[in-house]
């Protein structure tokens, strides 16, 4: 098994400021394509105190009407990512900003059961129990392989998820 196969984690003090430059210029750079849409700096990175990757994830919140006009906009200048699983109420892109760190850009029609990652970001800020769980959950998978932490995750999230 490869390195790359494994899943690491960072503490939040080599993330969080980081990863908030980040996310103020690619937030920057979206409203210049864009226009005045919601974007919402969401994931690990955006929660003081959690460990995590080294990414960014980013959310882009739009109005049903304005969703194909987005895509359009974004598929030119971001690498799609998953396109097996997006419909016309979600798409998602990857990107590798110029500091090694991935950035996933997540567009969401407001009010779509997927539209929750701003929610999620909340309920971790806002419950320092849970954050604290979820920090040890990371820990534990910290080095194995990616597929079982992202199982783990997802049991975790599942359970949380009424909280948001």
């Amino acid at each position: 098994m490869t390195d790359a196969t494994r899943v690491h984690f960072y503490p939040p003090d080599e993330l969080f400021e980081r990863s908030a430059k980040i996310f103020a210029q690619e937030k920057q750079f979206l409203h210049s394509l864009l226009g005045d849409l919601e974007i919402q700096h969401v994931g690990s990175s955006a929660v003081p105190g959690a460990w995590g990757k080294y990414d960014v994830d980013i959310q882009i919140r739009v109005p049903q009407e304005k969703f194909n006009e987005v895509m359009k906009k974004l598929i030119p200048v971001l690498s799609p990512k998953h396109v097996a699983i997006w419909d016309d109420r979600f798409g998602l892109f990857s990107e590798q900003s110029g500091t090694l760190i991935d950035i996933d850009y997540m567009v969401t029609v407001i009010g779509d059961y997927r539209d929750d990652y701003y929610k999620m970001r909340d309920y971790f800020i806002n419950s320092p129990v849970a954050l604290d769980e979820y920090n040890k959950l990371k820990l534990k998978f910290g080095g194995k392989p990616y597929d079982e932490y992202r199982i783990a995750k997802k049991e975790f999230m599942k359970n949380h998820g009424g909280q948001w």
